[in-house]
C-alpha cells in the first residue's frame, strides 16, 4: 500500500518540476528511439536487481524449510537490520548519483573520482558504525523490551555483515562504472547469485542454517568483491591501494575490530 502510495506521489511530483512542463504530455507515447537506448540497460539492471536483492530475500524462505519457528524469526531479524544499515549507509554514496555521470560527461575525472571516493568513505562508515552498534547493543535492546525474537548468534551476525559490506563496497564502484554507460549489473550479479546458490547448497548439510550466510559470503567474496571493481580501476586508471587506504580502510578496519570483539565474547554478558 505504502509504495502505491508512493508511486502517485512522485508521478505528482513529476507533474509539478520544471515549471509543469511535464503535465500536459500524453498519457501514452513511445518513441522507438529512446526505447531501443534505454532498453539494454534496462533488462541487465533488472536482471541484477533479482538476483541480488531478489536472492537475498529468497534465502529466507530456504531457512524457513529447515530452522525452527525461533531460528527462522531471528534470521529475518537480523536480515532486516542488516538491510535497513545497509539502505541506510547508501545515502552518502548514491545522493551524488546524479552529479557523477555529469562530471564524466564534461571530462572532469579528477573531480568525478573525489566526489564518488567522498561517497564511498561515508558510505562504508555509516555502515560500519551501524553494524557494530546493532551488533553490541541489538541483544540488550530485544532482552530490555523481552522480545519473543533472539538476537542471532555474533558468529551469524558477522559473516552476514561481511557479505553487506563486500556488496557496499562493490556496488559503489559498479555504479561508478556504470556512467561509462557500459552496463555490467547483469554479469556481476548473476554469476554473484549462481556462486550463492552453489555455495549455499554444498555448505546446507555441513554446517546447517549457518550456510545461508557463509553461502551468501562466499558468493560475494568470489566474484561480486572484484569483478566490478577491476572494471572501475581499468576505466579510471585508478591506483588501488592511494584510492582504498583513503576511502576503504579505515571503516573496513573498524569492522573488523567490532567483528572481533564480538566474536570473541569480549561483550558475553551482554548476550545474557
Amino acid at each position: 500500500v505504502w509504495s502505491l502510495i508512493a508511486a502517485l506521489r512522485n508521478r505528482w511530483l513529476c507533474q509539478q518540476v520544471a515549471g509543469r512542463r511535464f503535465k500536459p504530455l500524453p498519457r501514452v507515447q513511445k518513441d522507438p528511439e529512446m526505447l531501443a537506448t534505454l532498453w539494454p540497460a534496462t533488462w541487465r539492471s533488472g536482471v541484477g536487481v533479482l538476483m541480488s536483492f531478489g536472492l537475498i530475500q529468497a534465502t529466507g524462505l530456504v531457512n524457513a524449510q529447515f530452522a525452527t519457528a525461533a531460528n527462522s524469526a531471528s534470521y529475518m531479524l537480523c536480515l532486516r537490520i542488516m538491510q535497513l544499515i545497509s539502505t541506510f549507509s547508501q545515502a552518502p554514496f548514491y545522493s551524488k548519483l546524479s552529479l557523477l555521470p555529469r562530471l564524466r560527461a564534461e571530462g572532469n575525472i579528477k573531480g568525478l573520482l573525489e566526489v564518488a571516493g567522498n561517497g564511498m568513505r561515508k558510505s562504508l562508515w555509516t555502515y560500519s558504525l551501524g553494524f557494530a552498534a546493532a551488533g553490541l547493543i541489538g541483544p540488550v535492546i530485544l532482552a530490555r523490551i523481552r522480545s519473543n525474537v533472539e538476537f542471532p548468534q555474533p558468529a551469524f551476525w558477522v559473516i552476514l555483515g561481511a557479505m553487506f559490506f563486500v556488496e557496499r563496497y562493490a556496488a559503489m564502484h559498479l555504479h561508478l562504472y556504470s556512467t561509462t554507460n557500459h552496463i555490467i549489473t547483469h554479469i556481476a550479479n548473476g554469476v554473484t547469485g549462481i556462486l550463492v546458490i552453489i555455495a549455499t547448497l554444498v555448505l546446507l548439510p555441513i554446517i546447517g542454517t549457518m550456510a545461508l550466510p557463509a553461502g551468501l559470503l562466499t558468493g560475494y567474496g568470489l566474484f561480486y568483491s572484484w569483478y566490478p571493481v577491476l572494471h572501475s580501476y581499468r576505466e579510471f586508471k585508478m591506483g588501488f591501494f592511494r584510492f582504498e587506504l583513503r576511502n576503504s580502510a579505515g571503516p573496513l578496519l573498524f569492522a573488523i575490530l567490532s567483528a572481533f570483539v564480538m566474536l570473541l565474547k569480549l561483550t558475553d554478558s551482554l548476550w545474557r
